[in-house]
């Protein structure tokens, strides 16, 4: 397998745990990795991690990377503070616009778990 370079941007007061002020962090690896362990690598524990967002998507801990890729790592308030953030946004799109918001079932593992919202407008569809 060819080498590959992750981007880690730890948010909030993860840089604390890296030791420095600096909160981009890259990481060349050679074999597959889950998320969790190259956190952890870093000098982060997981349990202070609330959010990871790889190339703009929200993974969980087991999210394995195999390539290059930009993780963003947010502690748990942080993490509140943005989904709030989405959620002003969705009331502002419209006052006719209708949401779903689907909250995922609570388990003990050490899975994160994230709501899916769903938009709708009656003229277009979307906002």
């Amino acid at each position: 397998m060819n080498s590959f370079t992750i981007r880690l941007r730890f948010h909030g007061d993860l840089p604390f745990f890296l030791g420095s002020k600096i909160s981009t962090v890259e990481r060349r690896l050679s074999e597959k990795t889950s998320v969790k362990d190259v956190i952890e690598a870093c000098g982060v524990p997981h349990t202070e991690v609330d959010l990871i967002v790889v190339n703009g998507r929200p993974v969980n801990f087991a999210a394995t990377l195999a390539q290059d890729v930009g993780v963003d790592i947010y502690p748990p308030n942080q993490a509140r503070s943005l989904l709030w953030e989405n959620l002003s946004e969705i009331f502002a799109c419209s006052a006719s616009t209708s949401f779903t918001i689907q909250l995922p079932k609570i388990d003990n593992s050490s899975t994160l778990l994230r709501p899916r919202i769903a938009l709708s407008s009656p003229a277009t569809g979307v906002c």
